[in-house]
């Protein structure tokens, strides 16, 4: 779309189609009479000359220019149209030019034969003349409206929709007006068109107009709405399924399908949010994807798009109010919800599978035009990664007019970590490296309890920081679904996270317009509106890199330790890592993986790249399983695209890249990949030439790469140079250069730097020796991080004498446990450790635990050394000693780490799918032997009616099958006398039902109160992320587990005597 730039439109006649009976409208025939050619044979015959006759005299030609409009929304609707440095009053127009950015001026005609025409036959045929009066009239009309048809193709490219042509001496818009077109087109010397002293013009069939241009997908350009939040508050609304309960929302049926069944109430609810002085609402569609609509009797596209068009006429009937707000900034962000699976390997929906699911939603609101992508309610940074990618490959193929801002609002426990274990921290690193625009928390808590966590944000990130609360913790009253803080106390809490860094405030479940007015209230009243007003950010800007898994964060920079990277994943040089990989034994990979964890390392390299083996394949299967067995953070190292892309895809966190250098093709190749995925990126420096023997020729590939990264919009601070170890061998001035270029980058460049050490001792004897002294010397001269071996005791040496002496280990804290560690692993004490009672291990000290039993490899998650010790075991010991003895025993180890908050979920999983795996080999032991495994009860499981989410019920499910207890499991969105049909079909003594939306509560009410009536003696134990215990005990249930460890606890006081 040009702007500010004049066209001259030129269109032949003969394209031009009429109507004819619009002349004989226009000449004052009914239809019937028009129809009638017998009895108007003269007039047809007349009508069909006229067109002949005027064919050959138009000239059809225009000239037209889109301007942009200067005027304010406000100035608009008072009839204030500000453009090229012109003012025009006129209420109509500006109410044609509502939420346009741009007009068109226009003036079009079909030249001056049709008026000679008509001045020739009015002498000597007036009738005829009157014909060919209409006949150009309907000509002119006909030619603007194809004019109309071709600009509103063209601007469709850039997004835009063209509004009803308005024209001087329309409405109140005087015919004065007309000389606008005439000073700012050369329409006399381009189309021959004069304005007369009575501002009418010759020729006579011409046209001038103006066409409003308005956005149709979303009003605000991103930056826009970035520049916004920069500078004021912006305000979310409320809860939405909470508050369609109150409206009539039934137990079980999907709040989405309102959008359709009950349109005017979601517009209301829109309605009053915008009114009680929300600036941006979030559409019904929280859980909107195929796989929760598919066999219902509507369609995505038809839930996704109702709730846009919702939305769309909410802000319209605001916008054209007398309300205080109508002038206020109106957003509709598309509401992303969780999937209600958790993704493998902890789920059973694959990665892909989620982006495809994701994208799927998204294509369709933004085509139907939300302004803004919300992923909201996320409790893993795996399927929140996967969420924004599907955003940003949708935008990507939607093309630049979709670039609408992603933003991604979380979910903690009262411990400040998600489900899966990330803390906050993490969390950022994460999000930010995906390139999100605004970041933050939602649901789960009350504003009370998110209140201690705002400041984790906004000292962790420069962001829009987001909190949408809950109206505090649910409870039931009457039979309905209550929260505890009422809107005054919430706006007065919720007014004052301002003050600690939020940006976007509003609120979720139990929230409704009442809390968001005096919420934006109060906020007024503080005089917290305008940033401005505002403490500074809370943020430091530093050079410390961040990298991490989904549960582990690593520091790269001067004030930190410096960080120690495994070279061991790596077949260069290693005829036992080579034959893994080609024999495919993970097993052997993850061992290497594990090793150097308990020895040091902070940070695994991992590279399988060998001729003979699809890298690609093994690449993702490697990281996939390092990542199920340790929570250290991975530096992928490729020097293959492909395999570089599809590794950042799937790592679970923000990886370190190895490797970009100076080399064009290279950058690139790399670059894209890092800001779509993430990561921070080692800067080789190298070039086409190959690498600099001196220092100085080093830096200058530095500040190349530097310089292109910024084009890729890749900070600074994400880059880490490697000016590379060259071996002493070949060139003794080696050594001394890359120390230099070490000291340089780091003083003069501010930068943070890396080697791998182990080079500068290529060929030489006694290499630890060389390699431990060079290594103490770069990291004197600023070094941050290595690529080395933590096997090597001489290098860890090395390392923890570094860090005490340079201040960098308080209290000495970590060389003294290093020294006890090297005394440990005297022969005479690792045969005493050996002999140990194993049953006393913690996971603090499971390290020291023999790596050889299978009780470290349940700990470790290792599930096919639990097999292999499990076949092991059966040769000395029966089933049943195996399971009392090893298997659970491990399994409460790593219970009582995940209680204690020492390990978290995902290691949880993995451990007891160590355990499964255990099981599954006694079990086929006992039933080839002819003999039954023993049960120690039997229990059901449910996610209530109306909600889909099954995460929680599924490792709940794992874990008490792990503890030897027979589950059914009926899956999610269960009706109530199903279940009660299963209890007593089969005498059942324990349900356990999951919800985690409030708007499904009510359904698990129902469901408790079914069992409590048929099933005397069964007890009900529910979950969830919505519940508490006190809401538990108003909903009738017998026990409320806060995780899926009490649940086992539970059930073993009721079945184990």
């Amino acid at each position: 779309m040009e702007v500010n730039k004049i066209i001259h439109h030129r269109f032949y006649a003969e394209d031009i189609k009429i109507c004819r009976k619009e002349i004989f409208r226009y000449l004052g025939y009914s239809d019937s009479q028009n129809g009638d050619k017998e009895n108007h044979s003269t007039i047809n015959e007349m009508i069909e000359k006229s067109i002949s006759e005027t064919k050959k005299t138009m000239q059809p030609q225009s000239l037209y220019e889109i301007i942009k409009i200067d005027s304010t929304k406000s100035e608009l609707n008072t009839g204030i149209i500000k453009f090229a440095n012109t003012e025009i009053k006129s209420f109509d127009l500006g109410k044609n030019l509502k939420n346009c950015d741009y007009l068109i001026i226009l003036a079009s005609t079909i030249g001056s034969g049709i008026d000679y025409l008509i001045k020739k036959y009015s002498k000597i045929d007036s009738s005829f003349a009157s014909i060919l009066q209409a006949t150009g009239s309907m000509f002119i009309e006909s030619y603007v409206n194809e004019l109309n048809f071709l600009l509103k193709e063209e601007i469709k490219k850039d997004g835009y929709k063209l509004h009803p042509r308005f024209s001087s001496g329309y409405g109140d818009l005087s015919l004065t007006t007309q000389n606008i077109f005439f000073t700012l087109l050369p329409c006399c010397q381009k189309i021959g068109l004069t304005l007369m002293d009575t501002f009418t013009m010759a020729p006579e069939k011409s046209i001038t107009a103006f066409i409003g241009l308005e956005k149709e997908w979303y009003k605000m350009k991103k930056e826009k709405i970035l520049d916004l939040i920069k500078n004021q508050v912006l305000f979310f609304d409320g809860g939405t399924g909470s508050v369609l309960q109150s409206m009539g929302l039934q137990p079980g049926e999907l709040p989405e399908t309102w959008n359709i069944t009950n349109p005017d109430k979601i517009i209301k609810l829109h309605q009053d949010y915008f009114l009680s002085g929300a600036n941006i609402i979030k559409t019904n569609t929280f859980g909107a994807n195929s796989k929760k609509f598919d066999g219902t009797n509507y369609s995505l596209e038809q839930i996704i798009s109702s709730a846009l068009n919702n939305a769309k006429k909410a802000r319209s009937l605001v916008e054209q109010s007398n309300s205080e707000f109508s002038n206020d900034t109106h957003l509709i962000a598309l509401d992303i919800g969780p999937c209600g699976k958790l993704i493998e390997p902890l789920g059973d929906i694959s990665f892909e599978e989620a982006v495809k699911l994701f994208s799927e939603t998204m294509e369709i609101g933004l085509l139907n035009g939300a302004d803004l992508i919300l992923i909201e309610t996320m409790n893993d940074c795996y399927e929140a990664k996967s969420a924004i990618i599907a955003a940003k490959e949708t935008i990507e193929k939607l093309g630049n007019d979709y670039d609408v801002p992603i933003f991604v609002t979380t979910v903690y426990d009262e411990t400040g970590r998600s489900l899966t274990g990330t803390n906050i921290e993490t969390m950022i690193t994460i999000l930010e490296s995906l390139g999100v625009d605004a970041l933050g928390m939602n649901c789960s808590l009350g504003p009370i309890q998110m209140k201690n966590f705002i400041k984790d944000f906004s000292k962790n990130t420069n962001l829009p920081i987001i909190v949408n609360p809950n109206a505090g913790l649910p409870r039931t009253k009457d039979g309905k679904t209550i929260y505890d803080i009422l809107p005054e106390q919430f706006s007065e809490i919720v007014s004052d996270f301002i003050i600690e860094g939020a940006s976007i405030i509003g609120g979720c479940c139990g929230t409704t317009p009442e809390h968001i007015k005096l919420l934006v209230q109060k906020t007024k009243e503080k005089k917290l509106l305008n940033k401005n007003n505002l403490p500074q950010s809370f943020f430091e800007k530093t050079n410390t890199i961040k990298i991490c898994s989904n549960t582990k964060i690593v520091k790269i920079g001067k004030d930190e330790k410096p960080v120690l990277i495994g070279e061991r994943i790596n077949p260069t040089g290693k005829k036992r890592f080579k034959q893994a990989l080609r024999e495919n034994d993970i097993q052997y990979i993850l061992q290497e993986g594990i090793k150097q964890e308990e020895n040091g390392a902070n940070v695994l390299d991992v590279n399988v790249g060998l001729p003979e083996i699809d890298e690609t394949k093994m690449m993702i299967s490697v990281i996939k399983e390092l990542q199920s067995v340790t929570d250290l953070p991975l530096q992928i190292d490729t020097s293959n695209p492909e395999t570089m892309e599809q590794a950042l895809r799937i790592y679970n966190g923000k990886a370190l890249i190895n490797s970009v250098n100076g080399k064009q093709e290279v950058m690139e190749q790399i670059f894209p990949l890092v800001k779509k995925y993430g990561g921070s990126v080692v800067a080789l420096t190298l070039d086409e030439n190959g690498i600099p023997e001196d220092c100085e020729g080093r830096i200058e590939i530095a500040k190349k790469i530097l310089s292109t990264a910024k084009k890729y919009g890749i900070k600074k601070e994400e880059i880490i140079f490697d000016p590379l170890t060259m071996a002493v061998s070949s060139n003794d001035k080696a050594g001394i250069e890359t120390l230099k270029a070490v000291k340089i980058l780091s003083t003069e460049l501010n930068a943070n730097t890396i080697l791998g050490i182990s080079n500068i001792s290529f060929g030489l004897p006694q290499r630890e020796i060389l390699t431990s002294a060079f290594f103490t010397m770069a990291l004197t001269n600023g070094l941050t991080c290595a690529i080395m071996n933590p096997n090597s005791t001489e290098i860890m040496k090395a390392y923890n004498s570094f860090c005490t002496l340079s201040g960098k280990d308080k209290n000495c804290t970590d060389y003294i446990s290093f020294a006890e560690n090297i005394i440990s692993k005297q022969p005479e004490i690792l045969e005493q450790n050996k002999t140990n009672n194993q049953n006393s291990v913690t996971i603090q000290n499971s390290n020291s635990l023999n790596s050889d039993t299978i009780e470290y490899a349940i700990i470790k998650g290792l599930k096919e050394q639990t097999v292999f010790k499990t076949k092991e075991l059966l040769k000395t010991k029966t089933e049943i000693e195996i399971i009392n003895e090893n298997l659970i025993p491990a399994l409460d180890i790593v219970g009582k780490g995940f209680e204690q908050k020492k390990i978290y979920l995902p290691q949880l999983l993995l451990s007891a799918e160590a355990v499964k795996a255990g099981f599954s080999i006694l079990k086929d032991n006992l039933i080839s032997s002819g003999r039954t495994e023993e049960i120690k009860g039997e229990i059901i499981l449910a996610t209530v009616k109306g909600d889909i989410h099954d995460i929680g019920k599924n490792i709940v499910k794992v874990l008490l099958e792990n503890y030897g207890f027979k589950v059914y499991d009926l899956g999610k969105d269960v009706e109530p006398e199903e279940i009660v049909s299963l209890c007593l079909e089969k005498n059942i003594k324990l349900v356990g039902l999951s919800a985690l939306m409030t708007t499904t509560v009510p359904a698990m009410e129902e469901t408790i109160k079914l069992i409590k009536e048929k099933c005397l003696d069964c007890k009900v134990c529910v979950g969830g992320a919505v519940l508490t215990q006190e809401y538990s005990d108003m909903i009738g249930a017998d026990f409320y587990a806060k995780d899926a460890l009490d649940t086992v606890k539970f059930a073993q006081k009721i079945f184990v005597k």
